[in-house]
């Protein structure tokens, strides 16, 4: 079970109902069974790099294995999958979803999936047969009418074979956060730093604009780490390593040194989005032609 908890997904909220909407189609399987109603279901994260898609889908997983005592979760990434030599790739796909089959209720996540899964009509051949055999394991599904949720997730959703967007239907787009949820992010992540009156959360999140949730960690870890060099700097005499760690993390907690308004300009202008304004741009448009 992954430690990630759907609590973590700062500014999600909108994402986390529509899992969970989604999650509660499995309580319902002699209806579905007489009314013919497949219980399998598709989904696809889509967003830019650093956007917290497989964070979100193994908070989601921690979810659906809190709620259904039985439910497995089965995990591969383009690196997992695919292979140099001929036959691997498509074979371990075929895997996946035969143990996801088996051991129904089960939730299946492809990360990557564009790797896996690309647009065959570009792809090479033995690229086309991990594609194929992608959809085969998902008329599998179908056949065996068992309970599999089956997610991708992909920075580049274009890259993704048309087939296999069709089966994931369900197409979330996970937009860069917005400024009450870095707001959020910052008053967590920053709970027990001391800052000074000029570096509030809500300073901070007016100042990173189009920063992604890595680059707002990342924000914060600068932060963090500056303290703690100032703090260690304060500590002169200690008789061992556990204790100058120990002297450390008191003058951290105790607000001795503290965050101000020179600190935080000088680490945060030090920094950039990561995503740029044309990759920014041409997500927002997948997003508006495809659904979200």
């Amino acid at each position: 079970m992954p430690k990630n908890s759907l609590d973590d997904l700062i500014g999600m909220e909108d994402v986390v109902e529509d899992l969970k909407r989604r999650a509660n189609n499995l309580r319902f399987p002699h209806t579905d069974s007489h009314y013919k109603i497949s219980p399998q279901c598709g989904f696809m994260l889509y967003g830019l790099p650093g956007n917290g898609k497989t964070h979100t889908v193994l908070a989601f997983a921690n979810y659906l294995m809190n709620q259904y005592e039985n439910m497995k979760f089965i995990q591969l990434s383009g690196a997992d999958v695919m292979d140099p030599l001929v036959g691997v790739a498509e074979k371990r796909v075929q895997i996946a979803f035969k143990e996801a089959i088996d051991n129904a209720p089960a939730l299946l996540f492809f990360d990557e999936i564009d790797g896996i899964c690309p647009v065959r009509a570009n792809a090479k051949q033995h690229e086309a047969a991990v594609t194929n055999a992608f959809l085969e394991g998902w008329n599998n599904i179908e056949r065996a009418e068992k309970a599999v949720i089956v997610i991708g997730a992909t920075n580049y959703p274009w890259r993704v074979d048309p087939a296999v967007c069709s089966r994931l239907s369900n197409r979330i787009c996970l937009p860069l956060p917005s400024e009450p949820a870095r707001e959020r992010f910052f008053a967590q992540r920053l709970n027990d730093v001391t800052v000074a009156k000029g570096v509030s959360p809500e300073i901070m999140a007016a100042t990173t604009d189009h920063f992604d949730y890595r680059d707002l960690n990342a924000l914060a870890d600068a932060l963090i780490l500056d303290l703690r060099d100032r703090a260690v700097a304060l500590v002169t005499d200690f008789e061992s390593y556990e204790e100058r760690d120990r002297k450390t993390y008191e003058i951290m907690f105790s607000g001795h040194v503290r965050v101000d308004v020179d600190d935080y300009e000088r680490i945060r202008y030090k920094m950039t989005p990561s995503s740029t304004q044309a990759q920014i741009a041409a997500m927002e448009e997948y997003a508006q032609n495809n659904g979200s």
